[in-house]
C-alpha cells in the first residue's frame, strides 16, 4: 500500500509478473483490499475513494465505484455486491 503499486510476485520464478502503480503512477492511492472475481482484481483505494478494477488479460485498469468517502473492502456475495466504507458496509 505504501508504494501505490499492486505487485504480481511468481514465487517458483522469483520474479515480478506483474507491476502496475509505484512511483509519480496514479493508478493507486493507498490501496487497501484486493479480490479477484473471474478476470478481474477489484482493488479498494482508501485515498482516492474508489474500487478500481485490473483486467488480467490485457492489465487495463479502470474505474469501477467511486465514492464520498475512502473505500476499504468490496466483494460479492451471491449476486449482491457489498462495499465497506468507513462509516460502514452497504449493500449496492
Amino acid at each position: 500500500p505504501e508504494l501505490n503499486a499492486i505487485i504480481c510476485y511468481a514465487v517458483e520464478e522469483r520474479r515480478v509478473q506483474m507491476r502496475i502503480g509505484g512511483g509519480n503512477s496514479t493508478a493507486f492511492v493507498d490501496p487497501v483490499s484486493i479480490i479477484r472475481y473471474n478476470d478481474r482484481l477489484f482493488v479498494c483505494n482508501k485515498g482516492s475513494n474508489k474500487v478500481r478494477t485490473i483486467t488480467l488479460g490485457n492489465y487495463a485498469v479502470s474505474d469501477y465505484l467511486e465514492f464520498d468517502e475512502p473505500v476499504l473492502q468490496y466483494f460479492i456475495a451471491g449476486e449482491n455486491e457489498f462495499v465497506k466504507l468507513e462509516s460502514g458496509l452497504y449493500e449496492l
